[in-house]
């Protein structure tokens, strides 16, 4: 019954000039098929969890977007990933893929695998990776025979948008560093004091690999500005730490001196998101340069957000 009611809303809709359509809930086989059918519907398919099973190219699928938890064994050996993986080589015109891996957290107690686990993707080689624009990963760990096929099968010359994180994906910077040199997006968390890292070179090396960034987004680690200015077209840049666990960690800040430089380094700036330490609090400042044209009122924004002594310099 439920089915057959969302698929009446469905046929209901897509009769009027909507050409584009979410599904935010997980749908049965029988209502996909029928949509699928429709040539002139782009289908947002945002609640996949690679469990589905579909015969065939679903060619006005230009969205997909699952959660997958390879850890789970309570109905026998788990190969979601490997039906997502079959889901999504199975939309020739997908512009639009989003990844994140669940479960497996860790803890006090071990668990041990009953079956043997299957948490990546198996290329052949054969396979064609659709025209992707945008691309999210959190949580999916590379294997180290996949470098190659993710390295020659992906059309990076299309890829817009990148998205990692908020678990850990770094090692997907450096996969994706000499290739990913198009991209105007890039948004970054990688929690760097919860997985007990000190650094990401990753990050830091990926950034001055290409220069076509205009939107910059990295929180849970504190960037230096040499990498950023590597991308004088940014027009949004967002810095974002996260407060450590341990207060004898110092949380860093970007001292008056070197974000009165961000100017000469990034000239389009429009909105600027940074933590600040004003008088030994935590603020978060943004500030919008979009109707700012001198330098000098760029810097008395900055200024008024924050005083010279109350900053460690990074």
């Amino acid at each position: 019954m439920r089915d057959e009611l969302l698929l009446r809303i469905h046929c209901i809709s897509l009769t009027g000039i909507l050409s584009r359509h979410r599904i935010r809930n997980r749908i049965s086989q029988k209502v996909l098929r029928r949509l699928v059918r429709r040539k002139n519907l782009s289908l947002h398919l945002l609640a996949e969890d690679g469990k589905r099973s579909f015969e065939g190219d679903m060619e006005n699928v230009v969205a997909l977007a699952a959660e997958v938890c390879p850890s789970d064994e309570r109905n026998g050996p788990n190969r979601d990933i490997l039906g997502l993986q079959k889901l999504l080589f199975g939309c020739p015109n997908l512009k639009s893929f989003s990844l994140g891996i669940t479960g497996g957290y860790g803890g006090c107690v071990v668990y041990r695998h009953i079956y043997d686990r299957v948490d990546a993707f198996q290329f052949s080689g054969d396979e064609t990776f659709p025209p992707l624009e945008e691309l999210s990963l959190s949580g999916y760990r590379l294997r180290e025979d996949e470098w190659e096929h993710w390295q020659e099968l992906l059309q990076w010359s299309k890829l817009r948008s990148l998205t990692l994180g908020p678990r850990w994906q770094a090692d997907f910077l450096e996969l994706a560093e000499g290739y990913a040199t198009s991209l105007q997006n890039l948004t970054v968390e990688v929690y760097t004091d919860a997985d007990e890292r000190a650094v990401c070179p990753q990050l830091e090396e990926f950034l001055e690999s290409f220069s076509s960034l205009e939107s910059l987004t990295v929180k849970g680690y504190v960037v230096p500005l040499t990498p950023v200015s590597y991308h004088p077209g940014l027009k949004h840049l967002c810095l974002h730490s996260f407060t450590r666990g341990s207060s004898e960690k110092p949380r860093h800040a970007y001292s008056v001196k070197k974000l009165q430089k961000l100017d000469n380094i990034c000239p389009l700036l429009e909105t600027l998101e940074l933590d600040l330490n004003r008088d030994g609090e935590w603020v978060s400042m943004i500030a919008n340069f979009h109707w700012w044209k001198s330098k000098a009122d760029k810097d008395a924004i900055i200024a008024r957000g924050i005083s010279q002594n109350s900053c460690d310099g990074v």
